[in-house]
Formats: structure tokens, sequence, C-alpha cells
């Protein structure tokens, strides 16, 4: 279903309301739009959400090699454990990957990094790791691709 959200390519999944028409084409219908002053950190994200139900999250764009990219979503809370997440992929020396290449394949700066970005790579050349902690929770909090708004 992804793969033809991304052929469709009729909207810019980099703005609030497009995020919206995305879930809906997915059949969301309950969720909460949260405004909020930009935030340039998960803490002070975490901080503008205070009180709302659900699990606090980030999604990191990761790079092995020259083509090779992973996000990882998990718990905001959590640390993320390179060397588990190696072993885990057989990856060797991965690391945060460039601004350019976040850019190149996800159409996004740093900072806002979100799965509503995965609608922005033509190429499906991303590898998605939930951490299974999050998984089974039935409230995930992401941002839609700009950093003063939360679902």
């Amino acid at each position: 279903m992804i793969k033809d959200l991304i052929k469709e390519r009729n909207y810019d999944i980099r703005n609030l309301s497009a995020s919206q028409g995305c879930i809906k084409k997915f059949g969301i219908t309950d969720y909460t739009v949260i405004d909020h002053p930009a935030a340039h950190t998960t803490e002070e994200a975490d901080a503008y959400i205070a009180g709302h139900e659900g699990v606090r999250t980030k999604t990191m764009f990761l790079k092995w090699k020259k083509k090779n990219f992973y996000m990882v979503i998990m718990d905001d809370k959590k640390p993320m454990d390179f060397h588990e997440f190696m072993a885990l992929t057989g990856a060797k020396r991965v690391s945060m990957a460039r601004p350019e290449y976040l850019q190149e394949q996800l159409g996004l700066a740093p900072g806002i990094v979100s799965p509503f970005g995965l609608l922005n790579n033509e190429a499906h050349n991303v590898k998605v790791y939930f951490d299974k902690d999050i998984v089974d929770e039935p409230i995930q909090t992401f941002h839609p691709n700009e950093s003063y708004n939360f679902y």
C-alpha cells in the first residue's frame, strides 16, 4: 500500500496537510494533532506534548557504506545501541547519515526525521526497523515532517 502512495506523488508529504492526507489513505481516522512551537530536540517536543497519551518516539536515519540506509524508530527515552544494531543487521560501521543524504533520500532536514519521510524515498532503499518495545503500543507519537506538530 505504501508503494501506491509513493507512486501517486500528487502531494508533498513534507507538511501537515499532506501528512494528514496520507494518514487518511491508510484508513487511520482516530488521531490527534498537537500544535506547539518548533522543537529541536526530543526533550523539547516531549515537554510540549506532556499530558497526552502515547509512547514518545525518535526516528534516526542511519547509513552504512555507500547505498545502505536505515530508519530506526524507537522510544525516545532509550539510547541507540549501534553495536546491537550492527549485530542485528550484519552492517558494519553504521553511523548517523549526513544531512545531504537525509535530504537526498527523504527530502528532510536534520531534526525533523519521521516515518512520513519514507513517502519521499523514491528509490525504496531505506530499511525500516521499529523497536520491539513500541510495536504493540496503542498510541505512538510522530511528527509530520515538521518540528511544530505531533500526531
